[in-house]
């Protein structure tokens, strides 16, 4: 069995100018008329890298907006209360390095009040009105 079986592993292509490109291949191997032969379906991925530079792009593009911001941002799981991000404006706010607040609590930093109406969702925006 090739090492490439059951896989989709990613190789260079060659497009017939001679130029390459990041493809995706599988290889199967079936029985026809009772012989072995083997099948290769290759997939380009130029325009998925692609997308995935843009997008990475555009989030560092964003990270530098929110870090930016004067004042403090953080995203909490509303199911849990966990912090999943937060600026520095808000790391200064509750005197904590922003670097060091995910996965805390927002209860460590924010008084009971304040966490249970983020908890419970109250006050948030309806963003599904026009």
């Amino acid at each position: 069995p090739t090492r490439f079986m059951g896989r989709r592993p990613e190789v260079k292509g060659r497009r017939k100018d001679g130029s390459e490109f990041p493809a995706e291949a599988t290889i199967s191997r079936i029985v026809l008329d009772g012989e072995t032969v083997f099948t290769a379906v290759v997939r380009d991925l130029t325009a998925l890298r692609q997308a995935e530079d843009a997008l990475r792009a555009r989030e560092r593009q964003m990270r530098m907006i929110i870090e930016a911001m004067p004042f403090g941002l953080a995203t909490i799981r509303q199911a849990t209360g966990e912090i999943l991000f937060a600026n520095s404006a808000f790391g200064a706010l509750v005197d904590c390095e922003r670097r060091k607040l995910a996965g805390r609590h927002i209860a460590e930093f924010a008084g009971t009040e304040l966490t249970e109406k983020l908890v419970k969702g109250e006050g948030k925006p309806d963003l599904a009105s026009p």
